[in-house]
């Protein structure tokens, strides 16, 4: 058990400077490709692919391999299409003819095999070199839909032949590149292209796909705006980012700093400003890309690193360091303090940590800590999210006082949650298209005899089309909710009688092979004489406060239960000390770091810190 301890320790220590990749919950950093070029502070490196029948390791196989070791997440711009339509005489349309608006469609239907081997050729080369375990995001085909029939309508070109119907063009060949894609890696992310000219024709070119296989929405051609709601500000590109967040239901990848042709330029310094940033993930936008950025880009990505993505507000006013797990989620109100949260290399939701007048480093290893909220008030604190399964909301609290904070408790199976509350969540599409998403939460304590009335609103995402979702609470309430796609709020109520005094869980079963997120709102449990019962908190499960006694005199706290082991590892993984219970002393240990396990019997979770 100590070497496993002692391989957990050294792993922690490791990744904490490790970068964790692109993720959904904070924003991410990214840079065109460039052999050579620094990826420091980033998330995703991206790349133009679609020039060679082959995959060529000498290039993109450098760039795999150098985002594999530098564990960041690499972004391909599969320009595959305009790419063998390039090696067959045809140019981009804004730079001459013929071009893609004029010989694209045909192309397509005359040597579709080709180009489908092409991305066949570079799935299987990318998965020789990096894995298929990880995630690798494919940006499809930028400007797509400049080969369908709508597409050459808007055109001041003609197709030769005329456009592909819309419904095939985003149907039976997007399809096929995505399943050729996944079939080499299983893991792969899907983007669609934004094309800001189409104007509000996009969001019935983006209805016409599978939106199942569609994980993420991007920009290609650079000349975005950051300050805008508009994305582009060229004539008659009217769409806006929230535009495409509702018509799509899928978050955004922005790229700027480069211009018809291709050229690299400096019109992107407006995303380098915090407030725009915000107004822009408020839109939907989670990740930019610069072409050929300056140094004071990977500071500002350095210095954002915690933008929270999730919930439209973030923690800004938390200066990362520079390792690279983000805390997603996450709501930090800092005062008067020197915060530096270093998240190595798992991300965790929504936690809470009220930290007061200590030098403490929680470190959660594969933690998932799911909804907490983390006030941080005259310290020097740096958060360092290692890699452990924490027991949903715990919390550090180096206060005196014994304010207790609230956690939603929410628990889930194949879904990503969001917005968790304790009286509401939103539900979003797990790892697993094909099967159903289980939500559920215990909520209070009902009496023998006693008439209870269970109420809740509930919708689906913008875009999305009606479901029946099915609602347990213990065997007291059954019946289905239909959720309409129109954007109206569904009502669900339920009265019953408690038969015994016990625990009852409330429980949302989302249909499989659906991609619309479900949130639910205004969760209430009314007793009988009009009360609405308090829905059960992490304090009403027996916590008390522990603490733990640094050296000069210094206290933190940390909520545990009754049953929790606390233990004191040095930092080669030998066992120091053992506690179960309220009180831990470290203040005669030598200064140093130290990592602290609390143990509870089914989750542990693993802080470090610094007694000086």
């Amino acid at each position: 058990m100590q070497k496993k301890l002692q391989v957990l320790f050294f792993s922690l220590m490791a990744f904490s400077t490790a970068f964790a990749g692109f993720e959904n919950c904070t924003f991410n950093f990214g840079r065109q490709w460039k052999s050579g070029a620094s990826l420091s502070n980033l998330d995703h490196v991206a790349i133009w692919l679609g020039d060679n029948n082959d995959y060529n390791t000498y290039w993109e196989g450098e760039m795999i391999r150098t985002a594999k070791s530098n564990n960041v997440t690499p972004v391909i711009y599969a320009y595959v299409i305009a790419e063998y339509g390039k090696d067959n005489g045809l140019v981009d349309c804004d730079m001459g003819s013929p071009n893609h608006c004029t010989g694209g469609a045909n192309m397509i239907r005359n040597h579709w095999s080709s180009i489908i081997s092409r991305y066949s050729n570079y799935a299987q080369g990318i998965a020789s070199d990096y894995g298929t375990d990880k995630a690798i995001i494919w940006l499809i085909e930028p400007d797509f839909v400049q080969y369908s029939v709508t597409g050459d309508a808007k055109s001041s070109w003609n197709q030769d032949g005329g456009g592909i119907p819309d419904a095939n063009l985003a149907g039976k060949y997007f399809n096929e590149i995505v399943s050729t894609i996944k079939g080499k890696l299983p893991n792969a992310k899907i983007a669609v292209d934004i094309s800001p000219w189409f104007n509000n024709d996009l969001a019935t070119w983006y209805n016409l796909f599978d939106k199942s296989k569609i994980d993420y929405a991007f920009t290609s051609g650079g000349r975005t705006q950051g300050d805008n709601a508009r994305i582009r500000g060229d004539n008659n590109n009217n769409v806006t980012w929230a535009n495409v967040k509702s018509w799509l239901g899928k978050s955004i990848i922005a790229d700027d700093g480069y211009g018809v042709g291709g050229g690299s330029n400096s019109d992107y310094q407006e995303w380098m400003n915090t407030s725009n940033l915000n107004a822009r993930i408020a839109d939907g936008v989670i990740g930019l890309t610069i072409q050929e950025p300056v140094d004071s880009y990977y500071t500002f990505a350095k210095s954002n690193a915690n933008l929270n993505t999730c919930s439209g507000q973030s923690s800004s006013s938390v200066t990362p360091s520079s390792s690279s797990v983000k805390s997603s989620s996450s709501s930090v109100p800092v005062s008067s303090s020197s915060v530096t949260p270093s998240s190595s290399s798992v991300k965790s939701s929504s936690s809470s940590i009220p930290v007061s007048s200590s030098s403490i480093i929680p470190s959660s290893s594969s933690v998932k800590s799911s909804s907490s909220s983390v006030p941080v008030s005259s310290s020097s604190v740096t958060p360092s999210s290692s890699s452990v399964t924490s027991p949903s909301s715990s919390s550090v609290s180096s206060s005196s006082s014994s304010t207790v904070v609230e956690s939603a408790e929410w628990t889930a199976e194949n879904s990503n949650l969001s917005n968790e509350k304790v009286n509401g969540v939103s539900i979003g599409q797990g790892s697993d298209w094909g099967k159903t998403r289980t939500v559920s939460r215990t909520l209070a304590t009902v009496n023998s005899g006693t008439a209870y009335t269970l109420s809740f609103e509930a919708s689906v995402s913008r875009g999305g089309a009606s479901m029946d979702v099915e609602v347990t609470l213990n065997e007291y309430c059954s019946e289905p909710l239909h959720v309409s796609s129109s954007g109206d709020v569904a009502k669900y109520t339920c009265t019953f009688t408690a038969s015994k005094t016990e625990s009852v869980t409330l429980q949302f079963t989302v249909p499989g092979e659906r991609w619309e997120t479900l949130t639910i709102t205004n969760l209430q449990l009314v007793g009988p004489s009009g009360d609405i019962l308090p829905i059960r908190t992490i304090a009403s499960l027996g916590q008390i406060q522990s603490s733990v006694l640094l050296r000069n005199g210094r206290t933190i706290h940390w909520n545990v239960t009754h049953q929790t082991t606390l233990e004191v590892f040095d930092m080669n993984g030998n066992k120091i000390s053992q506690t179960r219970g309220s009180f831990l002393d470290l203040s005669k240990l030598p200064a140093g770091l130290y990592i602290i396990r609390s143990n509870n019997g089914n989750h542990s979770e693993f802080k470090r810190v610094n007694n000086f």
